[in-house]
């Protein structure tokens, strides 16, 4: 009976150490949590005119204004990033862009960008055809230190 008495006890020791030595919170949205981190993937499809460099050079300006906006800091936990051509057809190309958002914040995040996207492809006298939409590619369980 002592034996078994000590043998619990070591091995609740062995638990604590551990536990301290891991920090439990860097596995947070592990086994089921809610994910701390939604990624939003903005496909901006058919670009109908227009060369395909100029079109990416106003996606970048507009990805790197949003990444430097203060107001969204809070917001965006990494990117907007142009992932590039996402397919190709002959009424033009589309492009598909990337960020990851705190969780539930996707949807205002892409609006904001479609907005500013419109905005920066209207000022280059590029034509956009076709449907824009948005996804949530995934919802990643990724903790922040």
């Amino acid at each position: 009976m002592l034996a078994k008495a000590v043998c619990g006890g070591a091995l609740v020791l062995a638990f604590a150490a551990l536990s301290e030595a891991l920090k439990p919170k860097r596995f947070a949205g592990i086994l089921g949590a809610a994910p701390s981190v939604a990624i939003a993937g903005l496909v901006v499809g058919s670009l109908a005119t227009g060369p395909l460099e100029q079109a990416s050079a106003a996606l970048e300006s507009v990805t790197a204004e949003f990444r430097a906006d203060n107001a969204w800091a809070a917001t965006v936990l990494d990117g907007p990033r142009l992932l590039g051509v996402e397919s190709l057809s002959p009424n033009g190309v589309t492009l598909r862009i990337q960020v990851r958002t705190m969780p539930t914040r996707q949807d205002d995040v892409a609006r904001e960008l479609r907005r500013r996207i419109q905005k920066a492809l209207t000022a280059r006298g590029i034509r956009l055809d076709g449907v824009q939409r948005v996804q949530v590619v995934q919802e990643a369980s990724v903790a922040r230190h």
